[in-house]
């Protein structure tokens, strides 16, 4: 298959980016500075976290917030540090591509709400899904706190494909072959996941083809912009838009609409939330015909 062939060209745009570097670290020495990069992460964010005034841990409410603003500019900044000091190259080859970045994101963001809103829409048709009135700020009165989360999942969403589709996709790509390096993001990128509230088989395959439809989305566009809007609208449309559950967080925030889940496991999600549901697995099978269909001047190889 064309489409197939030409995202894993090793002169794709974003494994020739990765070799712009002085070193490509092998699969061990990556997997260890990821390690040591979480630690000290987490180590500085609950220092930080402990030193902020009860009356705003208690304003706000709910520490998953400060997560998002607190825990993954460290962890961006950190893997930054590692691409400058020990691969030696800058932090635009993590894929942030000058040209046509504004349109990507964008593309991206449209992108990943409406495969989030074809999955609850799946899932509403088999009865799974409903309207519910819960405890959670809905509709004009939550907007601040939607939109302040909106720039949460911006910078969570962005980080976690710097991290996956930015860093090791294109390193492990680089250093031993493409498909290699869209494996290995691909796992690393679902056992992140595997320590949330209702993990289960399904919730695990969904995880694995998000892994593997945002590495094919990367490599098509061949920038990071695409990916990092895609990521980051699936989950907050998916918390702060329908008010369900994110990879088995509650949502936080406030939602305009809130639906509540119930029925089988298999349609529902479960505790997981719909990334549990087979309707995303549909949706997901979907969304990865469609990249082929995406025209854009940013997926060329080195080579063109």
């Amino acid at each position: 298959m064309e489409f197939m062939k030409r995202i894993t060209d090793p002169n794709n745009r974003i494994f020739a980016l990765a070799r712009e570097g002085e070193r490509l670290p092998n699969i061990f020495l990556l997997l260890v500075a990821f390690v040591l990069i979480f630690v000290v992460s987490v180590f500085c964010f609950v220092v930080v976290f402990i030193s902020i005034p009860s009356e705003w841990k208690k304003a706000i409410g709910q520490e998953e917030i400060f997560s998002l603003f607190i825990l993954f500019p460290i962890f961006f900044y950190l893997i930054s540090v590692w691409i400058r000091s020990y691969e030696k190259r800058s932090i635009e080859t993590l894929g942030f591509v000058k040209e046509g970045r504004f349109w990507s994101y964008v593309r991206g963001f449209l992108f990943g709400t409406g495969t989030m809103a074809l999955t609850v829409t799946l899932m509403m048709i088999s009865g799974v899904i409903s309207i519910h009135g819960g405890l959670l700020p809905q509709g004009i009165i939550s907007i601040s706190g939607i939109f302040l989360l909106l720039l949460g999942f911006i910078v969570q969403g962005g980080t976690e494909e710097v991290l996956t589709r930015g860093w090791i996709l294109p390193v492990v790509g680089a250093r031993y072959k493409p498909w290699i390096g869209i494996a290995v993001s691909t796992l690393l990128f679902s056992l992140l996941h595997l320590g949330n509230m209702g993990i289960n088989i399904l919730s695990i395959i969904n995880l694995a083809l998000v892994g593997f439809f945002l590495a094919f989305y990367c490599l098509h566009e061949g920038n990071i912009w695409g990916v990092c809007g895609w990521h980051s609208a699936w989950n907050w449309t998916q918390g702060n838009l329908f008010g369900l559950e994110v990879s088995g967080v509650d949502p936080i925030g406030g939602s305009l609409i809130d639906l509540e889940s119930a029925g089988p496991q298999f349609l529902s999600g479960g505790e997981f939330g719909p990334e549990g549901s087979v309707m995303t697995t549909i949706a997901l099978i979907i969304a990865i015909a469609v990249i082929p269909l995406i025209k854009n001047s940013n997926n060329l190889t080195l080579s063109d």
